[in-house]
């Protein structure tokens, strides 16, 4: 079984990505709700797969997006490409790459009886941030949070060695310990 690897560019709640919702998908998507529709809008919070389809429907640089091994949609052309680089990474790497994903449904009486509408949006953001330049130590070390800011204190003792290997211009997540 492929080991998950969770994308480092968001948070774990905040899904910024729209993914588009197709007639093909929304049995799918329904699927992921109870079978009997409790009423009103309805939310789910889920883990996603991210899944590079280079010989798919959708071109050379295809990424679907998958919940419980359900295609939910795709990554938009432009953005697929952007990501694609990241994401055959990961999969390469021997991993899954996840992220946390939204899907609000609703239910209603439409011309033809009942219909479905869903939203489905992702934590996608940047893929600069997606992946860290460097492999975590071997050591045992703590992830700090997510933060605009760390306050290190003696950081002339640790940050300066380690730092000097890296490029003043890269903008990646990075592990360091001291």
């Amino acid at each position: 079984m492929t080991q998950p690897y969770r994308l480092w560019s968001q948070g774990r709640s905040w899904c910024d990505y729209e993914v588009a919702t197709e007639p093909g998908f929304l049995p799918a998507i329904r699927s992921l709700f109870p079978a009997e529709w409790p009423g009103g809008g309805q939310q789910l919070t889920l883990e996603s797969v991210l899944i590079p389809e280079p010989e798919g429907p959708r071109g050379p640089w295809s990424t679907s997006v998958r919940v419980d091994d359900r295609t939910v949609g795709y990554l938009g052309e432009e953005d697929a490409r952007e990501w694609a680089g990241v994401v055959r990474r990961i999969v390469s790497s021997g991993f899954l790459p996840t992220t946390s994903v939204q899907i609000y449904g609703y239910e209603y009486d439409g011309w033809d009886g009942i219909e479905f509408r869903p939203s489905v949006r992702i934590g996608l953001g940047d893929p600069r941030d997606a992946i860290p330049l460097n492999e975590p130590p071997f050591t045992p070390y703590t992830m700090l949070p997510r933060a605009s800011f760390v306050q290190v204190t003696k950081e002339d003792e640790h940050l300066t060695p380690s730092l000097s290997s890296f490029r003043r211009t890269a903008r990646r997540p990075l592990h360091h310990t001291a």
